[in-house]
């Protein structure tokens, strides 16, 4: 179901199910996911209200929204984080932070990012719409997360996919690292993971 959350709240998620959010939810008592997918599909605002973010082990972050937790707020990521609708069996899309400077989106020891590459360069991707100024790191955790990949469509080995991506061009991130990248042929090609001016990528080698 597509619904916005209002007031002093505090969200959890412990179900198997389901949850969009389509609107702009203003509640500040943080999202704790421990079970099921919760999908951000807000157009404006916050998907996930003000307040911190938690993703744990077994619970699903997805959707093409914002994500836009407010002063030193940020998002922790034990579980799944799934850019685009493809946890729900949609399409790919863009799920995108607005972090404010000094906070940042944590991967812990387990996490994954589920990704849909679709042959022609088309794919789920991170982006952080921050302009809180340049040099900021949005991302930590190095060497925690591992790439869960679903290749498609016509050679999508030929491909460069942006895993992360700073759309504010003075941003820079940093070195981060992955733990493994799983999903692709390993027996006929390398995965490579790696930083592209303010942009992390994902290609493949034979």
């Amino acid at each position: 179901t597509g619904v916005a959350i209002h007031g002093l709240t505090q969200v959890e998620v412990t179900s198997g199910t389901t949850t969009v959010i389509s609107n702009d939810s203003s509640y500040t008592g943080g999202t704790t996911i421990n079970g099921g997918t919760f999908l951000v599909d807000n157009t404006i605002g916050s998907g996930t209200g003000t307040g911190n973010v938690l993703v744990n082990a077994g619970g699903t972050l997805g959707g093409k929204g914002t994500i836009a937790p407010t002063g030193t707020n940020s998002v922790t990521v034990s579980g799944n984080l799934s850019p685009g609708d493809t946890a729900s069996g949609g399409t790919t899309g863009t799920l995108k932070f607005n972090l404010s400077s000094g906070t940042h989106l944590t991967f812990n020891s387990g996490a994954t990012l589920t990704l849909n590459l679709v042959g022609g360069g088309t794919s789920d991707e991170v982006n952080f719409t921050s302009a809180a100024g340049t040099g900021n790191e949005w991302l930590a955790g190095a060497g925690n997360l591992t790439l869960v990949l679903d290749l498609s469509g016509t050679d999508p080995y030929a491909q460069t996919y942006d895993v992360f991506n700073n759309a504010i061009g003075n941003l820079t991130t940093g070195q981060f690292t992955v733990a493994d990248i799983t999903g692709y042929d390993s027996s006929a090609y390398t995965a490579v993971f790696d930083q592209s001016g303010n942009n992390y990528d994902v290609s493949f080698s034979p």
